[in-house]
C-alpha cells in the first residue's frame, strides 16, 4: 500500500476519495533529468493523465476547489539523479520552473489546496553514499549542503 492508501484508509473517518498519480523512481520530467529507468513516467507525464481523466470533474471523482487537496511531492529524485552533471543549479532551476507550470495548470484548473513536501536531510534520514557511483562526488556535495543548511536540525 503507498502512503497515500494508507492515510485514506488508516487515518481517515470519513469517505474520501484519492487518486495517486505518485510513481517512484520518477522526476518532474525525464527531458530535464531523468527517472530511474527509461520507462518510468515523469510527473509532466502524470499531469496528462490527470488532465485528460480527472480535470472536467468527471462523475467518478466529483472534486471542486474547496474539497480537493493537490498534495506535490517530488525532489529526491531530481536530486539524486542529477547530482552529478555538470551546471547542476540550472538544471535544479529548470526543472522546479517545469514544475510550477504544472502547479499553475493544477490552479487554472481549479485547484486550490495545496500541500508541498520536498527533499528530506536525506543523510540524516538513510545513508545515501554508498548507493552512489560516485561517492566523492556525493559526500562533497552533502557537506556543502550541510554547511549552507540554514534550517533548524532536528
Amino acid at each position: 500500500m503507498t502512503w497515500a492508501g494508507h492515510i485514506t484508509t488508516e487515518h481517515n473517518t470519513s469517505l474520501t476519495l484519492t487518486y495517486n498519480f505518485a510513481i517512484s523512481g520518477s522526476t518532474v520530467d525525464n527531458t530535464i533529468i531523468a527517472g530511474f529507468a527509461p520507462n518510468i513516467p515523469s510527473v509532466t507525464d502524470q499531469m496528462a493523465t490527470w488532465m485528460t481523466n480527472l480535470k472536467d470533474h468527471p462523475d467518478y471523482a466529483p472534486w471542486n476547489s474547496e474539497n480537493a487537496l493537490f498534495l506535490v511531492w517530488v525532489g529526491i529524485n531530481d536530486v539524486g539523479n542529477s547530482f552529478s552533471q555538470t551546471g547542476i543549479q540550472t538544471t535544479l532551476v529548470r526543472d522546479l520552473d517545469r514544475l510550477f507550470e504544472h502547479v499553475n495548470a493544477l490552479w487554472n484548473s481549479g485547484a486550490r489546496n495545496f500541500a508541498f513536501l520536498n527533499v528530506p536531510r536525506t543523510l540524516a534520514s538513510f545513508p545515501l553514499v554508498p548507493c552512489f557511483h560516485n561517492s566523492t562526488l556525493l559526500t562533497k556535495f552533502v557537506c556543502v549542503y550541510q554547511a549552507t543548511d540554514t534550517r533548524p536540525k532536528i
